[in-house]
């Protein structure tokens, strides 16, 4: 199994009203995310590489320019904006960019939190 990964970072603002959601996740704030991407292959094709780490870059930047401060609750498919909705977010959006992720984990470093997500495909 081979397996390369690309990170990358935004910043945004968000707020919590589930039913069950604790007050001080009501109100409006912000968090510094990093992301990280992971693509993986069995073997390797012929290009000898599991994705050309330009084409994942540029399409992670790209997800990510989608986000980076803006209001998550205010994007279509964030309207509950948990680090779970968040990296499948990220996952459709790779897709949609001919990016096949094995893993995706995002941080709220300066809160030591992480969330991973890995898709079964």
């Amino acid at each position: 199994m081979f397996s390369v990964s690309q990170t990358g970072t935004f910043e945004a603002a968000h707020c919590i009203k589930t039913p069950g959601s604790p007050e001080w996740y009501k109100t409006m704030h912000g968090h510094s995310f990093q992301v990280t991407v992971e693509c993986s292959a069995e073997e390797l094709p012929e290009t000898g590489w599991v994705v050309d780490f330009r084409k994942l870059d540029l399409a992670l930047k790209d997800v990510l320019g989608t986000l980076d401060h803006k209001v998550l609750n205010d994007i279509e498919g964030l309207e509950k904006s948990t680090l779970e909705n968040i990296l499948q977010y990220i996952d459709r959006e790779l897709l949609a960019r001919d990016i096949t992720a094995s893993r995706i984990d995002i941080a709220r470093p300066t809160l030591g939190q992480t969330a991973r997500y890995v898709p079964s495909r």
